[in-house]
């Protein structure tokens, strides 16, 4: 088998560190070693020391928990998932009241004009999500005012990653 100039270096280093790690074990003393091994030991007490307070106090924090969340009323998961909520609802309201006027087969000519490759990154599109796809409004939906009525023309075919790191500017094409 034949190595490197650098595979051999490699090796030469890797039989040098060992030889010295070997070196400085056989050559400390006594003191040396009984000190490492306290050192380490207290190390291990610590560790242990931690795990044994968590585990004692384990009903105390949860009750401590528990308080805090009747405190402040709604846990932070939850009022992350109805911040979520509130603006979902608040989307679909917009989009109730936007207007498409154009049919799928155009949407379909406009999507098979781009030969397949987003016009935005120029990747092919895919089923999966980042690339599939998707629809991009120009106005975006949050600031098309209310009773917008979107023509094939305002409508671009994007990817899916694209589309949604846009946000609600307009198109970056």
């Amino acid at each position: 088998m034949r190595f490197t100039v650098y595979e051999r270096y490699k090796n030469i280093q890797q039989n040098y560190i060992r030889k010295c790690k070997r070196e400085r074990r056989l050559n400390r003393t006594e003191e040396e070693k009984r000190e490492r091994g306290r050192k380490y030991i207290e190390r291990c007490n610590k560790k242990a020391k931690k795990l044994r307070v968590i585990e004692e106090n384990k009903k105390k924090l949860e009750e401590i928990r528990k308080e805090r969340q009747k405190r402040l009323g709604e846990s932070e998961e939850m009022r992350c998932r109805n911040f979520r909520h509130h603006h979902a609802k608040i989307r679909k309201a917009r989009e109730d009241n936007i207007f498409e006027d154009f049919t799928q087969d155009e949407y379909q000519q406009k999507l098979n004009a781009t030969n397949g490759i987003c016009p935005s990154c120029d990747r092919p599109y895919n089923d999966t999500y980042p690339f599939k796809a998707t629809l991009d409004h120009t106005p975006p939906i949050s600031k098309a005012p209310l009773g917008y009525h979107y023509t094939i023309e305002d409508i671009t075919p994007l990817c899916g990653s694209c589309n949604s790191s846009k946000y609600n500017k307009n198109n970056l094409i």
